[in-house]
């Protein structure tokens, strides 16, 4: 797992750092500097030696600025132009400052002629080590002439943290912010980088050490991003003498009349993730449903809906239930909004639910305790859970998820860009996936991986969270063969067997 690290955890980490491992400022920024420095030199020539600009501020991201301006003089033609007060500076900016006007040409903003550096002379590399982590979209004075002139380079740009204007918890971006082609993000990656304007003025994500430790970094983090790596971590080994019964049996209650294919999908993404047993109970069964799925065609209402009258059969079904799974294509017809409602809250609170689609309409009427449910709303379905519009939230997505999952006790997994998981405590991240799994269907095979993942013994907030990396790890894996505009909800299914651990 990846941790993410916001403002407050680099403060707190770096404070750790100094007062209980007695490792002060000017080490941390040394090894940042150094590693930065590392990753640097692995992207660039160094035959010709490349012209470098590095742009730097006064705060610890100019002070890691001029330790790598440093470190790179000794292979490239290196120049920083600086901004701000030394007298503002921290001991260990200053150090860095004074250790860089030693050992090559250092100018401040305001010399004469300072800012015609930046496009007067033809850069192969600028750096961005401006404001870095502690800054943000709300930019003024001079910093935005500077970044403008910078906007102008036509050089490969690499931001020191975060591109100076993004702001490293929400994402925001000011309109000048920089625009890196690399980003090297001190100890960890920063959520906004991640979340609205950051994928597009971040580039290419790297980590420099700053010789913390790993427990420490694990400890502050609050927020995730799941790698392949935790896949079988996460997922039980099987083992050779086992059965079906062993890993589950998942009720999807799904479909309708219009909408026979999304119980179709959900189940057979189910059976196709690992789920021991399948039910599928549906009042129109769709003629394609995977053979391996065991069915049970129920009552209908006038709208194709299930029925009242199908009570009795899906308690049946429900009684055997590892996990249930409701929503994908159901309709809103009032019985069965009303139907659903009663058995979920009849449910042992022990088993989990995945709830989607339209029975997320079920949810303000349940009275049941939460902790064991998984919401899988997109953007438009939270909002209408919030009673809010979608352009309210949109860009507060992992704020409102939080605190919708907090206050209800549930499992909250918004899809999105990026994709939210949280408890209300803890958070991961889907960063993976692409705009190809924007097609009809892709959510209802996500609720059938997701389903499967608990039946297998997997607790439901990691298998939300993996079950939204492994579908997104499927998409990802059908464009890396054909193009993405032709991948369906099938597709994704016929992928889980090649992201799955062997």
């Amino acid at each position: 797992m990846i941790g993410l690290l916001t403002p407050d955890d680099v403060r707190t980490i770096d404070r750790s750092c100094d007062v209980d491992l007695s490792i002060p400022p000017i080490v941390l920024m040394e090894n940042a500097s150094r590693s930065a420095a590392d990753i640097l030199s692995s992207l660039l020539p160094t035959v010709p030696p490349s012209s470098i600009l590095v742009v730097c501020g006064a705060g610890n991201n100019g002070g890691d600025g001029f330790a790598v301006a440093r470190m790179l003089s000794f292979d490239h033609s290196v120049q920083v132009l600086w901004m701000g007060e030394e007298q503002k500076m921290s001991d260990a900016t200053r150090s860095n400052l004074h250790a860089a006007q030693r050992m090559l040409s250092v100018v401040h903003v305001d010399e004469q002629g300072a800012l015609d550096l930046i496009v007067k002379k033809k850069w192969d590399v600028v750096i961005d080590a401006l404001i870095g982590v502690g800054g943000g979209a709300e930019l003024h004075g001079p910093v935005i002439d500077v970044l403008d002139l910078l906007h102008r380079a036509d050089a490969l740009k690499v931001a020191i943290d975060v591109p100076t204007g993004l702001d490293a918890l929400t994402g925001d971006a000011h309109r000048s912010c920089f625009h890196a082609h690399h980003t090297i993000t001190m100890a960890g990656p920063k959520p906004g980088l991640y979340r609205n304007d950051g994928p597009s003025v971040r580039g290419t994500i790297h980590v420099a050490a700053i010789g913390a430790p790993q427990e420490l970094l694990r400890k502050n983090a609050s927020s995730w991003i799941l790698t392949r790596d935790d896949v079988r971590t996460i997922l039980p080994t099987r083992k050779r003498n086992t059965s079906k019964h062993d890993y589950g049996r998942v009720v999807v209650i799904a479909g309708s009349r219009p909408m026979r294919g999304a119980a179709a999908l959900a189940s057979h993404a189910a059976i196709s993730s690992g789920a021991g047993i399948v039910d599928l109970v549906t009042p129109v069964l769709h003629p394609l449903t995977a053979r391996e799925v065991m069915t049970l065609v129920v009552p209908a209402t006038t709208a194709g809906t299930i029925a009242k009258e199908a009570r009795s059969m899906i308690e049946e079904k429900l009684a055997r239930a590892t996990v249930v799974a409701v929503g994908p294509g159901i309709g809103t017809d009032p019985e069965t909004i009303e139907l659903l409602t009663s058995l979920i809250d009849a449910l042992d609170p022990a088993i989990p639910v995945v709830i989607d689609a339209d029975a997320l309409l079920i949810v303000p009427y349940l009275h049941r305790a939460l902790h064991n449910v998984i919401l899988t709303p997109h953007l438009g379905e939270f909002a209408r859970l919030l009673a809010k519009s979608k352009d309210a939230i949109a860009r507060r997505t992992v704020e409102y998820a939080r605190g919708f999952a907090k206050e209800h006790g549930c499992i909250l997994h918004v899809k999105d860009v990026p994709s939210i998981t949280t408890n209300g405590t803890q958070c991961y991240y889907t960063v993976n996936g692409n705009p190809g799994m924007a097609t009809a269907g892709s959510g209802d095979v996500l609720t059938g991986v997701i389903a499967a993942l608990c039946a297998q013994g997997v607790k439901p907030f990691k298998a939300a969270a993996l079950g939204s990396y492994l579908h997104a790890s499927a998409g990802d894996h059908y464009a890396s063969v054909a193009s993405m505009e032709t991948l369906t909800a099938s597709d994704l299914i016929a992928s889980l067997r090649y992201v799955f651990p062997a």
